[in-house]
């Protein structure tokens, strides 16, 4: 009895792993029929969006602008595309069409954080400090401990020429991000505004520290050691900073002044050159 059991037992076991791979196989099958199905369940918008972002990650900004105006076309109550037009006009220079896009989002929704930071930043570039100011305030009103809007409000009190009130307010957001490189070079360029030299080293040293790999932080530092008459030491900042990134213009320009001062006008003149042809070649992307 117990015999007969076990051998009917193994027939069973043995007719269904028979079937398997075909049991498998409908699973499969199933499985791709369902993935397929979802992905023609997408509503229009969910795909113009998919549309629009791919070309945008592409670097294809005017298609990635006509998927965003026709799902604003759709709903003009879209955040999403408002704030996303707002960002590539951003980069592609066009500042006062940027901060239209951003407003319009914010129109919708006023108290958000990030949009007020892109509006802010449009603003800068337009030269519009006072409604940049405003921008950052209110953002600070909503989230007062944050040290990326501390930043850039230290940036705007820059652009406003109120270089004690950016220095506090620069010093406020290190206390909240010490390991923030950019923000201790931002404050050395407020030390450096000031005419504190020693204190502007002492953080662009700080900046170079946690970002080693940063052009700009050497340039200005090598700026500084110039005007105090540390010329080997300017040097080797501005040398370090060509390293750091070969088209790192304004230290073509400053090392050019000190190989003047050195004697050395061929290499004084290849500099200025230099600076001159990467000056083109930007302001030629610019357009």
């Amino acid at each position: 009895m117990r015999s007969f059991e076990r051998h009917t037992w193994s027939q069973a076991f043995q007719l269904s792993r028979k079937h398997w791979q075909i049991i498998a196989g409908s699973v499969l099958s199933i499985s791709l029929v369902i993935i397929v199905m979802q992905s023609f369940t997408k509503s229009i918008p969910e795909r113009i969006l998919e549309k629009a972002q791919s070309a945008e990650e592409s670097g294809q900004f005017q298609k990635a602008l006509n998927y965003y105006d026709e799902l604003l076309e759709r709903n003009p109550n879209n955040l999403s595309a408002w704030n996303a037009k707002g960002n590539i006009y951003y980069k592609s220079g066009k500042y006062t069409t940027a901060s239209g896009c951003y407003t319009s989002a914010l129109d919708l929704l006023p108290d958000n954080i990030d949009f007020l930071m892109n509006r802010a930043n449009a603003y800068r570039k337009q030269e519009r400090y006072q409604d940049a100011y405003l921008d950052i305030e209110h953002a600070l009103s909503i989230q007062a401990e944050d040290a990326e809007l501390l930043n850039l409000k230290g940036l705007i009190l820059l652009d406003l020429y109120e270089r004690k009130k950016a220095i506090e307010t620069f010093s406020l957001a290190l206390e909240i991000d010490p390991e923030a490189g950019r923000i201790w070079h931002n404050r050395g360029n407020a030390y450096y505004w000031m005419l504190r030299d020693d204190e502007a080293i002492s953080d662009y040293t700080k900046a170079i520290e946690l970002q080693p790999d940063i052009a700009l932080y050497y340039n200005n530092r090598g700026l500084v050691y110039f005007y105090q008459n540390k010329y080997s030491l300017a040097l080797e900042d501005y040398n370090h900073a060509i390293k750091k990134d070969p088209e790192c213009a304004a230290a073509y320009l400053n090392r050019s002044r000190l190989y003047k001062i050195f004697g050395n006008e061929v290499a004084a003149k290849n500099d200025v050159n230099t600076f001159k042809e990467l000056q083109k070649n930007t302001n030629g992307n610019e357009q």
